[in-house]
């Protein structure tokens, strides 16, 4: 140990006479020789660290410098001197960049937060105050070229949740891997900004301000491409800045923030570059529906249900994901400030998506510590509302859901009625936007699957797909008489990535076959939706398998999801069996779902269906077209790969 007293004395010596390679070269002697660390040299090893670093500053090697400051930290996280130096490089780099410009941003924000933790370490250096005041006139300066957004007076809860409102913590979100990895980006330095928040609330306010002008302004000067429309080549020029362009003007719409008028022509280039409806262009279509559910569970929220939320998560995970805030640095006295809770809140959430415990379909990990607040509670309205919220999945934007009709209308009798109630529940009283497509063939469903692809379609909460016409065992029979195979159908308009992890609902309203369900009773007279026939059989089996068991954490994936799964399907018939109609009203089945559907506005769909299949099983039909004998019953059916509640909207 003597040796290593000597050697740095001797490299201290030689550092503050500038032979500063030489005094690296016994600092980097002395670290070897004090290698592995024990934890009782943790201390003197980050000094040496530290002091390593300042001899690699002074000869201009700033990557190296800062890799030292950075392991000094690591031993020892109170090292002042340390978040200083290296607040110092970052305030070097910041400066070296235009004003305005990403990487001047991101520089900025790295000194800030290191002068704001050495003067949390030690709150009366004249040295450390002089350097944040330094990065602050700086930050201050780039403000004051364009105020994009109108922050001034805006409470900080309100920032916190636009900055919240404007990122997905989903890794899976985006159309590339360059999508996903800026998308991840962005919600990182969220999630690190509202935990700048909970150590300082005066310098979290104004790193947050700071970081929503910057966004701002970036978006501002972005320049929206504009390529011919209807072509190929326009489907896949939407960027992620056109995107988030439309994401911030509804995120500021909704919280009553006022941005530059310069947006609106922006604006207004993107929408007509994503060919939106005029129901798109309105309300919170573009915020994602899962940011929007936690910005309302969180409002429903006590501070203090908050901070319970968080002691449990951090008993939960603090050892696994080593969190740099900890629970000593949240006290339940400071959530006496605005804009605490909302931090703390989505800082939690971020934390969970970020280590893949949380996504719009997973939340069963945050609804076990709501169960758990509510068992201490004993009786809550507020826990209890929560915990029902994460059984189903999210819906809080308009419009909501995407509802396409595919009905053949060539020798059907009714099938004008058949569409004009779809489109009275489904557009007129839920609100989705409605396509119809009259007499489709196979070149209709290949314009659909290149529609469906486009950017618009991914906000998008739920999509419902109706197919009404003949049918046979295995086909749905076309315009023109065409076949398509009816799994295939379903299967195709199920794989849209746009649509993964949220409900996918298919109302097939066709004949599966030619059998009646005989009775000897008398009923009311119909037409048949058969035409063709082919080899009757049921197709595929069910097994159920009971789960008795607690799954372990570490083999539990969220991320990935089969397209099959998050699917309801529902048929008019059992296999091998018609389907009925009225000539004036149509199929039968499409009546009772739309009837029940409208009458039970805010209900699991699952309930509503099985209402349906109750209903009609009761009703008797005979054939006026004698395609067989006496009366018939229909039976009707679901089958559902959800994996939580979806409820019929309620208006």
């Amino acid at each position: 140990m003597a040796c290593v007293d000597d050697m740095v004395r001797e490299a201290r010596v030689c550092c503050h006479e500038g032979r500063c390679r030489q005094a690296e070269r016994l600092y980097s002697q002395a670290l070897a020789t004090l290698t592995p660390p024990q934890d009782t040299q943790n201390a003197l090893i980050a000094q040496l660290y530290n002091e390593r670093g300042v001899c690699r500053y002074k000869q201009v090697y700033f990557d190296d410098a800062v890799e030292d400051y950075s392991q000094a930290l690591k031993l020892d996280p109170s090292l002042a001197a340390a978040y200083y130096n290296r607040a110092t490089i970052y305030y070097r780099l910041f400066a070296a960049y235009p004003k305005g410009s990403h990487e001047r941003e991101d520089w900025v924000l790295k000194a800030m937060r290191d002068f704001q933790e050495a003067l949390r370490y030690d709150p009366n250096n004249t040295e450390f105050k002089e350097g944040w005041q330094s990065c602050r006139n700086e930050m201050e300066t780039d403000d004051d070229d364009v105020k994009a957004l109108s922050l001034d007076g805006v409470p900080l809860a309100k920032l916190v949740k636009l900055l919240y409102l404007l990122d997905n913590g989903d890794k899976e979100t985006g159309t590339t891997e360059l999508y996903k990895q800026e998308n991840t980006a962005a919600a990182q330095k969220a999630k690190e900004t509202f935990q700048q928040i909970l150590i300082s609330r005066e310098y979290g306010y104004r790193e947050i301000a700071h970081l929503l002008q910057c966004r701002a302004k970036e978006l501002l000067k972005h320049e929206i491409i504009t390529l011919s429309e209807g072509s190929v080549a326009a489907t896949y020029s939407v960027m992620k800045k056109d995107e988030d362009l439309l994401i911030l003007a509804e995120g500021c719409h909704y919280l009553g923030i006022e941005y530059h008028p310069s947006f609106n022509d922006k604006i207004e280039k993107v929408q007509k570059k994503m060919e939106l409806q005029d129901n798109e262009k309105e309300g919170n279509f573009f915020i994602y529906a899962e940011n929007l559910l936690m910005n309302r569970i969180c409002d429903c929220l006590t501070a203090d249900y908050v901070y319970k939320l968080f002691y449990l998560f951090m008993n939960a995970y603090d050892c696994k994901l080593e969190l740099q805030v900890n629970s000593d640095l949240i006290k339940q006295d400071t959530f006496e400030y605005e804009g605490v809770k909302e931090a703390l809140f989505f800082f939690i959430i971020r934390v969970m998506e970020d280590q893949n415990l949380l996504n719009r379909i997973y939340t069963d990990r945050l609804r076990e510590f709501f169960k758990e607040m509510l068992k201490e509670a004993g009786k809550d309205e507020t826990l209890s509302m929560v915990i029902r919220t994460l059984k189903n999945y999210p819906e809080e934007c308009q419009p909501a859901g995407l509802c396409i009709v595919f009905c053949v209308t060539e020798g059907r009798e009714g099938a004008d009625s058949e569409i004009a109630k779809i489109q009275s529940v489904f557009e007129d009283l839920f609100k989705f936007t409605v396509m119809i497509e009259r007499n489709p063939d196979c070149s209709t469903f290949e314009r659909y699957k290149k529609e469906l692809v486009k950017t618009k379609y991914r906000f998008y909460d739920s999509l419902v797909i109706w197919f009404v016409s003949h049918g046979d065992e295995t086909n749905l029979i076309l315009a023109g008489k065409e076949n398509y195979n009816r799994e295939k159908f379903i299967d195709d308009f199920s794989m849209f990535s746009n649509f993964s992890k949220k409900p996918k609902i298919f109302f097939m309203a066709t004949c599966r076959g030619s059998k009646p369900i005989r009775t000897d009773m008398s009923g009311v007279g119909t037409s048949s939706d058969y035409l063709n026939t082919s080899q009757d059989g049921l197709t595929g089996n069910r097994v159920n398998v009971p789960v008795a068991m607690r799954v372990p954490e570490n083999v539990l994936d969220i991320s990935t999801i089969y397209y099959q799964m998050d699917r309801l399907v529902a048929y008019a018939t059992l296999p091998s069996n018609i389907s009925f109609r009225l000539k004036d009203e149509g199929s039968v089945f499409v009546d009772t779902v739309c009837f029940l559907l409208e009458e039970n506005q805010g209900e699991n769909i699952t309930e509503v269906l099985e209402g349906v299949s109750r209903l009609i099983h009761q009703i008797v039909f005979k054939s006026e077209e004698n395609k067989f004998d006496g009366e018939s019953k229909q039976a009707c059916f679901f089958e559902s790969t959800f994996q939580k509640t979806f409820l019929v909207p309620k208006v």
